[in-house]
């Protein structure tokens, strides 16, 4: 018999924002690389373009790249401990011709024209972390492409371990991260928790003006994987 999934109510929601809030205090805490990295790319988004072309912006974003994904244990649980952070470099350009994806809403993506715009996206970042792994048929993982993807754009919630037990606890989505699952988390929180999401959201943006919609729910999601 399959297990009846439980309700993800306000004050559950309310608990683990209260918790990722106190993470987020501690001095130079890891929560904060997260924030050090968009806030680089946010810079660059504004003239994608020209950031694009710059040699000394690229290597800066691909330098705060590789410390966010090092401070999250994707250098330690991946095949990118055999490389330095230039390797970003190349895919750094690439993602910078979706700034018209930065920071959109999770609400935004129910536009299939942003869902296809979302998929291609997904498909460049996959590209990049085949090259991690010399086996031919690697399939780049869950928890490294989205974490690429919330450090860049902040569009989706990184699916580790503590993510992908809660979406499958609370009925969310699927616990792979995919366009498909992706979307799903997108109808749930727009259908079910839009407001008081929101209002966290606004909350955070007071302390970086660059959190968004879904960098919450990755907290949220991830402080109620933890704890389970």
């Amino acid at each position: 018999m399959a297990k009846e999934k439980k309700e993800l109510t306000k004050a559950i929601i309310e608990g683990a924002f209260k918790e990722y809030k106190e993470l987020r205090k501690k001095p130079n805490a890891r929560a904060l690389s997260w924030e050090h990295c968009i806030s680089q790319f946010a810079a660059a988004f504004a003239n994608p373009k020209k950031s694009a072309s710059d040699e000394k912006t690229v290597d800066l974003l691909s330098l705060h790249l590789g410390f966010y994904l090092a401070s999250w244990g994707m250098e330690r649980n991946s095949k990118l401990m055999d490389f330095d952070y230039k390797i970003h470099a190349p895919f750094v350009r690439v993602l910078l011709g979706y700034s018209d994806l930065f920071r959109k809403d999770l609400a935004d993506f129910r536009d299939p024209k942003a869902m296809e715009r979302f998929t291609e996206m997904h498909k460049a970042v996959e590209k990049h972390c085949s090259q991690f792994s010399e086996a031919k048929s690697y399939n780049a993982s869950d928890i490294l492409v989205s974490k690429i993807i919330l450090g860049t754009l902040g569009i989706a919630p990184a699916y580790d371990r503590n993510v992908k037990k809660t979406v499958k606890k609370y009925g969310i989505s699927s616990g792979t991260f995919s366009p498909t699952a992706f979307k799903e988390l997108a109808h749930y929180f727009t259908e079910n928790c839009a407001d008081i999401t929101e209002r966290m959201t606004n909350e955070m943006q007071k302390l970086c003006p660059h959190y968004t919609r879904a960098k919450v729910i990755d907290g949220i999601l991830w402080i109620l994987g933890r704890d389970a």
